[in-house]
């Protein structure tokens, strides 16, 4: 197979229509073929039998009333989740259990503000009468503790991240001390204009669009915004589709997502785009100001300045770099594979059908989504802080995916295997802290990989970087093989530093949440003084286990569960 090069964003000879990506010289693909696949999706979605079932609800909810007599309240109320989905519909006597039980989790996790507004929300179901003592008996609990002075709306005071210097003026949620700026070697990527310290929160950014794998299923977050441990309500077709209100339904595009067949579905890319192309459909109204707009920068010119909000991010995000020229044929034929998929999808909607009516404007069409397929590739994988056994300390944790987004600032900071600032997500929000002095003028790296902690690189992680992101790393533990062996011996374990900034390293979740701000704060302040004061020999094991306690104390107390 003759690798098709330069078929992105080429017009035809004497035209102004763009190619046909799918009709090219010996790299034909027949999108007939690709629509037999997508209408017999469809139509076995249609048939499946996967409905709402009083029956199967039922099934799930006494499956969660035995683990909530275990005492696993998050477990049970992830079933009850499940089980108020599954429910046939919203008036239905499971849906009401389901809620109600789910009042009992959020009570015994003293989250009372959310056991009241399950109480309420039972109670406008067709929950038995011959139960609703047990409902009303809960709301006189909930209601005389949040009378009480001393009382909290919350197992623990929840850490709200925001920024430590002024807002952007151009992204929210990004510091002002930011900048983008591009040189051949880097291309565009992001410096500081001001020196910046250990600790320090430069980026809380939500994304212009992200998915939830189809494995993780929602059903402990909402499927839009991602928070965690809500009210929620479930979607009122679909099954295992929470979201926290009827507000983030609508914002998903619920609608033009709702009972697409599961084979679509659980493709994370797929549905990543789908998701762009929605809200880039949102947008843009007029898809000749869209088709103008992306012309100007295909020729590397500014966009005009009266632009939406959301048509700026667009404009960050299309600007990534892509490595069209750089993907081998197969890959190429994945893509534009997939584009197809996605083209025959947006096809089945008549607000696409209308506006993408003529031949140029599809064309177009062809080659935004496989643009989008492309710059998906910097889109950023969302993890939560996990572990199977609460009573655990949390150095006996792990890294569980729930989501991937794309960030149009965020997906500008390139990689290091010794970044200078740390990442993990609140509900969608991005959020980036200093873990190493940087200089004013100095460029922000952060790993690609999380929980990176090790100072030996291996060889899967350069592998990924040159599979998925097309770059081999520069980075000093990737050029300099002298380094690993030189830093083997060194330990600063004795310094008192050390010893106190590790102890929440050695605390149970429970434990660190227990701890007054002033207490978690001087831990904080002993483990930065601690890389402070040793980052002359970074990395090393002792100030790579140091940045890590810290990341996983920001991730612990910004976490609802």
């Amino acid at each position: 197979m003759e690798q098709p090069l330069n078929i992105l964003w080429q017009k035809g000879v004497s035209s102004d229509v763009y190619i046909d990506i799918f009709d090219i010289r010996n790299n034909e693909f027949p999108l007939s073929a690709a629509k037999i696949l997508v209408d017999g999706l469809y139509k076995g979605a249609k048939s499946s039998g996967l409905q709402k079932s009083d029956l199967n609800a039922k099934l799930v909810r006494e499956q969660a009333n035995a683990i909530f007599a275990q005492g696993k309240y998050y477990d049970a109320m992830e079933q009850y989740n499940l089980a108020m989905s599954m429910a046939k519909n919203c008036r239905s006597e499971e849906f009401g259990l389901a809620i109600g039980n789910r009042a009992s989790c959020f009570f015994n996790l003293n989250m009372i503000e959310n056991c009241l507004a399950d109480v309420q929300l039972a109670k406008g179901t067709n929950y038995p009468k011959h139960l609703m003592h047990k409902l009303n008996e809960r709301e006189i609990r909930c209601t005389k503790l949040m009378a009480k002075p001393q009382f909290k709306s919350a197992s623990h005071d929840i850490w709200e991240p925001t920024l430590s210097f002024n807002e952007h003026n151009e992204f929210a949620g990004v510091a002002d001390c930011l900048k983008i700026k591009k040189n051949d070697r880097f291309g565009r990527h992001i410096v500081t204009t001001c020196d910046l310290k250990i600790g320090q929160t430069i980026l809380v950014e939500r994304p212009y669009a992200a998915v939830p794998p189809r494995e993780n299923e929602g059903r402990m977050r909402c499927w839009y915004c991602f928070k965690e441990c809500m009210n929620f309500i479930p979607c009122k077709s679909c099954l295992c589709v929470i979201y926290c209100n009827e507000e983030c339904m609508e914002m998903s595009f619920h609608k033009m997502e709702c009972n697409r067949p599961a084979a679509l579905s659980r493709k994370e890319t797929y549905e990543l785009i789908m998701r762009m192309i929605f809200k880039i459909n949102a947008d843009f109204t007029d898809v000749d100001a869209l088709m103008d707009l992306v012309q100007l920068l295909i020729d590397g010119k500014k966009p005009p300045m009266n632009l939406t909000q959301s048509q700026k991010y667009f404009c960050a995000l299309f600007q990534l770099v892509h490595h069209h020229k750089k993907v081998s044929a197969y890959g190429l034929e994945r893509m534009r594979a997939s584009a197809g998929i996605v083209i025959l999808t947006t096809s089945r909607y008549p607000e696409f059908k209308r506006k993408y009516l003529s031949l140029k404007h599809k064309r177009f069409l062809q080659h935004l989504i496989l643009h989008l397929f492309h710059v998906a590739e910097h889109a950023i994988d969302m993890f939560e802080y996990f572990q199977k056994d609460t009573t655990a300390i949390i150095a006996n944790y792990e890294y569980r995916h729930f989501a991937r987004g794309m960030y149009p600032f965020a997906c500008y900071i390139n990689h290091s295997c010794v970044p200078n600032i740390c990442w993990f997500h609140v509900d969608d929000r991005l959020v980036c802290k200093v873990i190493r002095p940087i200089k004013k003028g100095q460029q922000i790296f952060r790993s690609y990989f999380p929980g990176q902690n090790s100072y030996k690189q291996l060889p899967i992680l350069k592998l990924e970087l040159q599979l998925r992101y097309h770059f081999e790393c520069e980075c000093m533990l990737c050029t300099n093989d002298d380094w690993s062996p030189l830093t083997d011996e060194v330990d600063f374990s004795d310094d008192p530093l050390y010893t106190i900034g590790m102890k929440p390293f050695c605390m149970t979740v429970k434990e660190l949440r227990k701890l007054s701000r002033s207490q978690i704060q001087q831990y904080e302040k002993n483990a930065i003084d601690f890389l402070v004061k040793y980052g002359r020999f970074h990395p090393v094991n002792d100030t790579m286990g140091m940045q890590n306690t810290l990341l996983i104390m920001w991730n612990v107390l910004a976490a609802r569960q």
